[in-house]
């Protein structure tokens, strides 16, 4: 059979070129007018790569070859008819070494190999499967933790949170002095999906703007071919429904699957009072569009407006020297929760004193010192289911001709954080105008 055939060590992967002992064979630019022709002639074929099929092709030798080497270029041609027939049964690209071994070119896959499966893991090294060409954008933390990111634009509503190139270490930028105080944002959880389905696992962040509360944002990051870290894309930002996120994680088909919730708090806030939903975002090529999951919340059975309304205080004109006047004031709740604690808390100038049963139940506190201008009455309130109102008539006397106001408060007093109303915001207090007839 001759001297064992060699590689060209100066010739680049998956080019037919090789040399047979000092032999040298000829090469041919294709499209050249001095290219030879070609005549048909069987050659025999032996490679543990050929099936019977594929030996029975028929492979063409240059009809000008001498016969001293004939056996040594048949043979080469044999293994470039290899390499073609391959191709041709295939479909794949790729180029065949003397020893036998068969390695795709870049960007290739065996049609027998499944393409892989969307991955999600808290390591790039679990995660990535960069096929292709295309880049590996499973970044891992500790230098997610310590790059300058590209942050996308916070909502309008949230906190004024830096955007655009901001630099990490170990996780947290640098406070940013605002009107409302030192903002920091953080990393939080990582996942690692395949949102784009190239075949390689982007980085999908979960970032938290702080100051006393907290807004959220997810974002997703990936490298450019240079193997810089750049930004995808936004998957979702805090609205005034969606206030809070706990989690994100990997869905099927590149999916990003988000925790969300619809309250939000700082300073001890029980995220239990919270309700909780998934939903799911895809990437369409341009932006994250909602492709799974609930699109709303149902009202929180955790929450309720309350609504104070009440009437001015007028005095009588003086009977022996003493004036008398009552407040009319009610209490409604506006739901969607039954609210099961609440009290009403006055602060009454303290030239009025309280009087009758209206105050029943209530408790008056002393004034601080004798400089005090006013002092304070708290008045349980009982359960109100939603859609319930409670009417009160509070009564008071004096012996001056006030002209002043008072102020009344409805709150829940207590500090257990899981059993605090939320949402109390539409009318919690109320000015009271006190005057005389």
């Amino acid at each position: 059979m001759g001297a064992p055939f060699t590689e060209d060590p100066n010739q680049q992967p998956g080019s037919p070129h090789y040399s047979a002992g000092a032999a040298q064979v000829p090469q041919y630019a294709a499209g050249t007018a001095a290219q030879p022709q070609f005549a048909a002639g069987p050659v025999p074929v032996s490679h543990p790569y050929l099936t019977p099929d594929t030996a029975q092709q028929q492979v063409y030798a240059p009809a000008d070859l001498d016969a001293a080497p004939r056996r040594r270029r048949g043979l080469w041609v044999t293994v470039i008819a290899i390499a073609v027939v391959v191709v041709l049964a295939g479909g794949v690209v790729g180029y065949l070494t003397v020893s036998g071994r068969w390695s795709p070119t870049a960007g290739t896959a065996s049609p027998a190999t499944a393409a892989p499966a969307t991955q999600s893991s808290t390591s790039p090294s679990a995660g990535a499967s960069a096929t292709g060409s295309a880049p590996d954008g499973a970044i891992a933390e500790s230098e997610l933790k310590n790059a300058t990111l590209d942050i996308p634009a916070w909502p309008a509503t949230s906190l004024p949170c830096p955007t655009k190139a901001q630099k990490f270490t170990n996780g947290t930028t640098a406070p940013t002095s605002t009107p409302s105080g030192d903002v920091r944002t953080s990393i939080g959880k990582i996942a690692y999906i395949d949102v784009d389905h190239d075949g390689a696992n982007e980085t999908v962040v979960l970032l938290a703007c702080t100051l006393q509360g907290a807004n959220h944002q997810i974002a997703v990051f990936d490298r450019n071919a240079a193997g810089q870290i750049v930004t995808l894309g936004q998957v979702l930002a805090e609205t005034t429904e969606i206030r809070n996120f706990y989690d994100v994680s990997a869905g099927p088909n590149g999916t990003v699957k988000v925790e969300v919730g619809d309250l939000n708090g700082c300073c001890g806030f029980d995220p239990t009072m919270s309700q909780h939903q998934t939903r799911g975002y895809s990437w369409s090529g341009a932006k994250f569009s909602q492709s799974d999951g609930p699109t709303s919340f149902p009202p929180n059975p955790r929450t309720a407006d309350l609504y104070l309304t009440t009437n001015e205080v007028v005095f009588t004109l003086p009977s022996g020297g003493v004036r008398h006047g009552s407040l009319s004031l009610t209490v409604h709740n506006g739901g969607p929760g039954t609210v099961a604690h609440s009290t009403l808390s006055f602060r009454i100038p303290i030239q009025l004193k309280t009087e009758l049963s209206g105050w029943n139940g209530c408790t008056q506190a002393t004034p601080s010192s004798t400089s005090s201008t006013t002092f304070t009455v708290t008045c349980p309130v009982p359960a109100l289911a939603p859609g319930a109102t409670k009417a009160y008539l509070f009564n008071f006397s004096t012996t001056a001709s006030p002209s002043t106001t008072a102020t009344v408060l409805i709150e829940d007093p207590r500090t257990d954080q899981d059993k605090t109303m939320r949402n109390i915001t539409t009318q919690p207090t109320a000015t009271v105008t006190i005057r005389s007839s």
